[in-house]
């Protein structure tokens, strides 16, 4: 069954710490684990509940000038050709909501087996969490194409990297890519 695999227990390890945490520091019971089994059937939904419950700590609505932290940093992060070093993903958010590197460093320790650190670049980790993204972010299930907002990712991206000094490495690895993507 799903739950045995090491991927669904790290993962709800990872989601029972973010929606219950206190509570599970006051009480030992696994009504909290049992409870979020019973919500996450399967890893698809356990990172969709996952996704959720990031965008309602990083950005509800009620959370001004943090609105949509997760998904511009996620979408941001999908986009990238190798990745986004920390910097530029900060950079690049700055450009789209008030974000302190303080507040970026908190998301990305609550997505830490999520999103990894491989060369220097930050980037998505399993192919799953990559689906989980696309399809709360970008519209897109299994068998759909290339969606309006996945070129919306990756022209925000261009945007950012368009900005760089021309002769950083990092513009001739990136700006091509992404200007081959925002078409449709």
């Amino acid at each position: 069954p799903f739950s045995c695999s090491p991927l669904f227990l790290c993962a709800l390890a990872q989601q029972c710490r973010l929606c219950y945490s206190r509570l599970l520091d006051e009480d030992a019971s696994p009504a909290p684990v049992s409870r979020e089994l019973d919500r996450s059937r399967n890893i698809t939904g356990l990172y969709g509940n996952m996704l959720a419950a990031l965008d309602e700590q990083y950005g509800g609505s009620h959370e001004l000038g943090y609105q949509n932290l997760v998904q511009y940093s996620l979408t941001y992060l999908w986009a990238s050709r190798k990745g986004l070093m920390e910097f530029e993903l900060y950079e690049a958010l700055k450009h789209v909501c008030n974000v302190s590197f303080e507040r970026l460093q908190q998301l990305l320790a609550e997505l830490k087996q999520r999103v990894i650190h491989t060369q220097g670049h930050l980037r998505l980790f399993h192919q799953e969490f990559n689906y989980a993204v696309e399809r709360r972010y970008m519209g897109k299930y299994y068998d759909t194409d290339t969606t309006d907002l996945m070129i919306d990712g990756h022209k925000l991206l261009a945007d950012f990297f368009e900005t760089r000094p021309h002769a950083a490495i990092r513009k001739v690895e990136e700006y091509p890519y992404q200007l081959c993507y925002c078409v449709a």
